[in-house]
Order: C-alpha cells, then sequence, then structure tokens
C-alpha cells in the first residue's frame, strides 16, 4: 500500500509540474518531509467542546493493543508522512489559485513564525491554511472522493483524531497511545485524505 501511495503522489507531482505555467501568485518551497509526531509522551487529553460528526456517533469499542508503543509509532509515521506529501502537493499544484495576500497573512499569524513560501511549516500549519481558506479551493472543484464537496468534514476529522492525539492523546499505561482499532481508523483516514487531495487512478 505504501509504494502505491508512495508511487502514485510522485507521478501526479510530476506530470501537474510540466503543464504548469508562469505562477504569478504564491510559491511554495517546502524541502523537508517528516511526521508530525511532537510530543510523544504527553498525556493531555484533547477536549471535544464542538459539533459531534457522525463518525463520533458510533458505538464504543473495547481497545486491544497488539503492538507495543514503538511499533504503534512505526506504523503510525508512514502514514503521517504520506498525508503531510499529499497536504504539501496539493498547495503546490494549485498555488496559482492563491493570491499572495493570502499566504503572507496567514503566516504572520503563526506562532512560531513560518516562512511565506511554507519551506518551514509542519502538517498541521498547512490543514489550518487550507481549512481557513477552503472557499478558494472548492470555488475551483480541486477536490476529488467522496469528500469533494465537503473537504473540510474529513480534513478537521483528520486533524482532531489523528494529528491531534500524536500530540496530546492519552497514553495507555504500557500499551501506548494507539489501539488495533484506532491504527486502522488512521490508515483508513489518511488513504481518503490523500484521495481527497490528489486524484482517483
Amino acid at each position: 500500500m505504501f509504494g502505491w501511495l508512495e508511487d502514485k503522489k510522485l507521478s501526479s507531482s510530476s506530470s501537474s509540474s510540466s503543464q504548469k505555467q508562469s505562477k504569478p501568485f504564491v510559491g511554495f518551497k517546502k524541502t523537508r518531509f517528516h511526521s508530525s509526531a511532537v510530543g510523544q509522551y504527553a498525556t493531555v487529553t484533547n477536549n471535544r467542546k464542538d459539533n459531534t460528526t457522525a463518525r463520533d456517533s458510533y458505538p464504543s469499542i473495547k481497545q486491544s493493543f497488539s503492538f507495543t508503543e514503538k511499533e504503534q509509532g512505526a506504523i503510525i509515521e508512514p502514514f503521517i508522512n504520506l498525508v503531510e506529501r499529499a497536504v504539501y502537493d496539493f498547495l503546490v499544484n494549485n498555488e496559482d489559485i492563491i493570491p499572495l495576500e493570502i499566504v503572507e497573512s496567514f503566516a504572520d499569524k503563526q506562532r512560531p513564525p513560518i516562512s511565506k513560501d511554507f519551506c518551514n511549516a509542519d502538517l498541521l500549519c498547512m490543514l489550518n491554511f487550507i481549512l481557513e481558506n477552503i472557499t478558494i479551493f472548492s470555488k475551483k472543484s480541486v477536490f476529488h472522493g467522496q469528500y469533494k464537496a465537503n473537504p473540510a468534514e474529513l480534513l478537521i476529522d483528520f486533524k482532531k483524531k489523528v494529528r491531534n492525539k500524536l500530540a496530546h492523546g492519552i497514553v495507555v499505561s504500557g500499551k501506548g497511545r494507539w489501539s488495533d482499532h484506532a491504527l486502522q481508523h488512521v490508515s483508513i483516514l489518511a488513504c481518503e485524505v490523500i484521495i481527497c487531495l490528489g486524484k482517483c487512478p
């Protein structure tokens, strides 16, 4: 699965680059990709105060942990890396519809500061940028898959249940923070995000 997603993103990025005209708007220049797995030993919960989505209506499932904490991280990290690459490629492929002043305004508000070409922007920062400016992208029909009409729902879901859990999720004593069901859910969400931001085969 990893190989297919990597090949798919690389071929899509190469094809898009060859077809692009001059870019009068924004130019993204991220050069380093890594998982945004910060605070891996934090024990703070991410308390929800927003509206509950349909995904949260499922009955609770008994948690089982078949993998050690290190094994959980080894499973999660490639999915996070693939999503980070997909999010960045999405921005690059659509930089000609993003006004420069929008990027400058967003970059100036970030703490810690980020470069206006997003070279030091992490996954959370890029997700926030897309969500904050979702109308710009929606007008051009650049999303794909079952969430193309409402990509914000998927991106918010991924942000809260995957990225934020990396930083703030509870570590179950001696078992880690990712149950078998949670690992499965991460893989599904990651694939859905990649499809939504790319093109279906």
